[in-house]
């Protein structure tokens, strides 16, 4: 069998996924690691190296296309197809903004093209980022607009923008990630075709 390699807490269910030796995300299960299937749902946060923590993914998709998502992008972003072909002067969270901004308050919306680099649905979320940019990889996480979380109008929020998040990283970060990502795909593959063969499906 082969060795695990996943950082995972028994005690409370979580999955650590490394992006550098300070910063990672943690998924936190509703079951063990030896339960878990493609059909099961948990919540993801990052850790920064400040120790802040951010909510990226939450139960409303199953953890599977989160994983498979995440999985996706890392790979498209080192075969270089996820290039930023323009320059987002203020940066890509900044024009998001802007661009739900006009689509909610029926104004003429943007020239947007920059959801090709968003990951995961943002909901009530920030938003997660995964690009590269003259052959440099990045990776952001981004402050959305609610009036019910900031409690101050969208004319203010703008002016104070700013990321949370925006970490340069190498190639061996990504392709680090996603070995830990390709270890927990086949855990929940196997765990759930395990399942399918006790039952009978």
């Amino acid at each position: 069998m082969t060795k695990l390699i996943l950082d995972y807490d028994t005690s409370h269910h979580v999955i650590r996924l490394w992006l550098n030796p300070k910063e990672y995300f943690s998924i936190h299960l509703q079951v063990s690691l030896e339960q878990l299937g493609v059909g099961h749902y948990g919540t993801i946060f990052f850790h920064d190296i400040h120790d802040m923590k951010y909510k990226l993914f939450t139960t409303k998709s199953t953890l599977w296309t989160a994983v498979g998502d995440l999985e996706s992008y890392i790979k498209d972003t080192l075969l270089g197809k996820r290039e930023l072909h323009r320059l987002y002067t203020k940066g890509l969270g900044y024009e998001f903004n802007q661009d739900q901004h006009k689509k909610l308050n029926g104004l003429k919306k943007l020239s947007w093209d920059g959801s090709n680099y968003l990951l995961w649905d943002t909901y009530d979320r920030p938003c997660t980022w995964l690009y590269s940019e003259t052959g440099m990889f990045y990776f952001a996480i981004t402050p959305l607009y609610l009036k019910k979380m900031y409690h101050v109008s969208y004319k203010v929020f703008i002016k104070n923008y700013h990321p949370y998040i925006v970490r340069m990283v190498t190639a061996n970060d990504l392709e680090r990630l996603l070995t830990q990502i390709s270890e927990l795909a086949i855990i929940m593959r196997t765990n759930t075709n395990r399942w399918r063969t006790l039952h009978g499906y």
